[in-house]
This record gives C-alpha cells, sequence and structure tokens, in this order.
C-alpha cells in the first residue's frame, strides 16, 4: 500500500507518466498532446496504489488518484475547487526471461468548463510489449487507445478518441530505431482527424547522455500537411 500526496503525472496509461527525457521519442504522441495537454498531464493531487494479492502471483496494482482540474485538457478547467477522479489498473506478466507484457486500463471523470455541471468522462487502455527478436537486441512495443465522452451545456456530447503504437528495435549495443504511427480527433470536434507517422534514430552514448533524431509527417484534416525533423540532445548532471 502506497500513498502521496505532491505534484505528479496522472496514471493515465503509459506516455503521460514519462518526462519527456524518458520518451523514447522526441514529442509526445499527438493523442497525449491533444487530450492531456502538450506535455502531458501534470497536477498536485493525492495518490493512493494497492499491490494485489493473487494466487497466480501476478503483478496487479490499482490506483485511485484525486488532483486538480486543468485548462489544458480535455477537461478544459473550471472552478479552482473543481477536481478530478481517476483510476488505474496495472497488470505485469514475465512470460520468459526476456519477454514480458503490461496491460493497463484507465478511467477519469470530472467536471469541464461548460456550465449545468456538464462532464468529462476519459477511458484508455495501453499495451506494452518487451521481448527479444535478435539474440541480445531488445524489442519493445507501446500501443496506447484514449476515448472521452463529453458534455455540452445543452446537454449534447462530444465522443472522440484518438491512439498510438510504436515499436523501438535496439540495432546495436548504443543504437536504437524506431517509428510511430499516432492518430487523434480532437477533443471537442470528433470530425476532425489527423494523422502522424513518425521514424528516428538513437545513440545512447552513456547512462548519462543520449542524442536522436527523428522526422514526423502530420495530415491534417483542417489546415497544411507539416513535416518535421527532430535533432535532440539529452544529459543529466549531478
Amino acid at each position: 500500500l502506497q500513498a502521496k500526496f505532491c505534484k505528479f503525472r496522472p496514471f493515465f496509461g503509459k506516455a503521460n507518466r514519462m518526462h519527456l527525457h524518458s520518451l523514447p521519442w522526441s514529442d509526445y504522441p499527438l493523442v497525449v498532446q491533444n487530450f492531456l495537454g502538450e506535455e502531458g498531464f501534470s497536477e498536485a493531487g493525492v495518490s493512493l496504489s494497492y499491490l494485489i494479492p493473487n494466487p497466480a502471483d501476478i503483478f496487479s496494482e490499482l490506483t485511485f488518484e484525486v488532483f486538480n482540474n486543468n485548462d489544458s485538457t480535455v477537461f478544459g478547467g473550471g472552478e479552482e475547487a473543481e477536481v478530478v477522479y481517476l483510476g488505474h489498473l496495472k497488470n505485469f506478466f514475465d512470460i520468459t526471461d526476456v519477454t514480458s507484457l503490461e496491460v493497463g486500463g484507465s478511467v477519469m471523470f470530472g467536471e469541464n468548463e461548460n456550465s449545468n455541471g456538464a462532464d468529462t468522462k476519459v477511458a484508455g487502455v495501453d499495451v506494452t510489449f518487451n521481448t527479444e527478436i535478435f539474440d541480445g537486441l531488445r524489442t519493445t512495443s507501446h500501443t496506447e487507445a484514449l476515448f472521452s465522452q463529453r458534455e455540452d451545456t445543452f446537454g449534447g456530447e462530444e465522443d472522440s478518441w484518438g491512439m498510438f503504437t510504436s515499436l523501438e528495435q535496439q540495432i546495436a549495443d548504443r543504437w536504437w530505431a524506431f517509428g510511430r504511427y499516432d492518430f487523434s480527433q480532437s477533443p471537442t470536434d470528433s470530425m476532425t482527424d489527423t494523422h502522424a507517422y513518425s521514424t528516428g534514430l538513437t545513440f545512447a552514448q552513456s547512462e548519462y547522455v543520449f542524442w536522436r533524431a527523428m522526422y514526423t509527417h502530420t495530415d491534417n484534416d483542417m489546415a497544411e500537411d507539416t513535416n518535421t525533423v527532430w535533432l535532440q540532445m539529452d544529459f543529466s548532471i549531478g
């Protein structure tokens, strides 16, 4: 049993939990940016986690959190007293010595900025698979999907969703290649679809320094398509 009271990243999915320097890509997936904020969702609140005992001896963790609303997310912010409630279930399976599977489910709800007590409900599922397709070289796959139901002032609702899937392949001791596909609707307009295709290369110079290059092509429904090149260097001192 574990509890914390602080500013933290809510336990929704996997990507939102990671700080920017911990991501295997140079930016957050579109679904995280559009629904949870450009740099993910981070707020002050209370978190309680419980490791569920079970006869199969599977790592199964249940988390409940209450934290402040945020106007950069699908909830849209509101009164200072408003909060968001979240529940997350994480299951981790050791399949072999080199293969593991993590499956998580998340739900959260709270009032949005629309009047008359309009609510937003969000559900998500995340799957992470780790193995070694080539001897001694890691292969990791991340997939997440998010589904949102957002009420308006007049009792109507906007149902929208987004997802991403990525594959990271270690190609040498210090080199990783990766690709990612993103799809996301707008939280306030389910008719607006955006697709993005990314690929890149990471060089881990040491435990504390890495270099990364990434290219992204984005297909926008309501604007011109864009092409982005990232050149990233990350280092730690201390």
